[in-house]
């Protein structure tokens, strides 16, 4: 457990854990308020890696390690110590391009999923998958919320229309 940085090397526990998590909700309704500022966002990107990193397998996917990297971005999105919604001076360029760039290697990266022919991500696997689990591929801000119901063709329109 020593090889990776965590806020848990000093203990942990159900307890400690549920306290962790509690802690972290409350600070993410401060940012969700508005109040936020690099401090508070480093304090949430350093406790959400120490329950990534004790997570094992259940936190081994590639999403946790973007979700990380997100969250070291935003970190420079905001003043250091100034915890206005609306700060006077605009994020550094460099991590608006940074954030693009993340961006484009999401969405990229998706897209050579889908066309190495990977059974993840092969159109054949979605639309046999769809006629079962629909409403668990669907997003509920697109228009995937009305073909939850219609017929096979309807379903596959809505799932091409969303991704």
């Amino acid at each position: 457990m020593l090889r990776v940085p965590t806020l848990f090397w000093f203990g942990i526990s159900d307890d400690a854990l549920s306290i962790f998590s509690w802690v972290g909700f409350a600070l993410s309704l401060v940012v969700l308020g508005g109040y936020a500022n690099a401090i508070l966002l480093a304090v949430l990107w350093a406790m959400y890696m120490s329950i990534v990193h004790i997570g094992q397998i259940w936190y081994g996917y590639g999403w946790e390690i973007q979700l990380l990297e997100t969250g070291f971005l935003s970190i420079f999105l905001c003043p250091l110590l100034d915890g206005r919604p609306f700060p006077k001076s605009r994020p550094p360029i460099l991590v608006i391009w940074l954030f693009r760039w993340l961006g484009f290697r999401i969405m990229f990266g998706a897209g050579l999923i889908k066309l190495r022919g990977d059974p993840a991500g092969a159109i054949s696997h979605v639309f046999t998958t769809i006629t079962k689990r629909s409403p668990s591929r669907t997003r509920s801000v697109d228009i995937c919320i009305l073909p939850r119901f219609g017929s096979t063709n309807l379903k596959c329109f809505g799932i091409t229309s969303s991704s």
